[in-house]
């Protein structure tokens, strides 16, 4: 009987999102991961999918999947992950290994966290009173491309995540 952890599954679905950029009409790539992000001890779902022709040309999609509906997305394209990389001396096939790197790694950062008060003020554009006297009980962040890190904030009257703030 083979033991699953949550190490093998995502590694599994980290090959599956390697398997997907095979060009068949479907996303370039694509993963997801298993993660209570609302607190309430229920697996949740991070998921990320690149579609496009090629690495260099792609829309890139991370959503937060609770209770099967979606509750967060964040867009951006594959030009943001190419800012300032590394020579490809192999052309296009060193370009879809390290597009394929950050996705993972993108995917892999979302996480559940306790509540910043101090990285609220100093990285919000405008701070919110109300949060400030009844701040959430934890953030949810996570980072991709060039430098963007966000946190966000569950509101459980809208069943949202909220942003609480977006850098760089």
């Amino acid at each position: 009987m083979k033991l699953i952890t949550p190490l093998s599954i995502l590694s599994t679905l980290f090959v599956a999102g390697y398997m997907n950029a095979s060009g068949s009409g479907g996303p370039w790539y694509q993963s997801e991961r298993a993660i209570d992000l609302d607190g309430d001890m229920v697996p949740d779902t991070a998921r990320i999918e690149a579609i496009g022709p090629s690495s260099d040309s792609l829309t890139i999609t991370l959503v937060i999947v609770i209770d099967r509906r979606t509750v967060w997305a964040e867009h951006w394209t594959s030009a943001y992950e190419l800012v300032d990389p590394p020579e490809f001396t192999k052309g296009a096939a060193d370009r879809d290994e390290y597009l394929r790197r950050g996705l993972h790694a993108a995917l892999a950062s979302v996480k559940r966290e306790p509540f910043s008060l101090s990285d609220y003020l100093s990285m919000s554009d405008a701070v919110d009173s109300a949060l400030v006297r009844h701040p959430p009980e934890f953030q949810v962040s996570f980072s991709y491309g060039y430098e963007t890190a966000v946190a966000l904030y569950w509101d459980p009257i809208a069943a949202a995540f909220r942003r609480l703030w977006a850098c760089c």
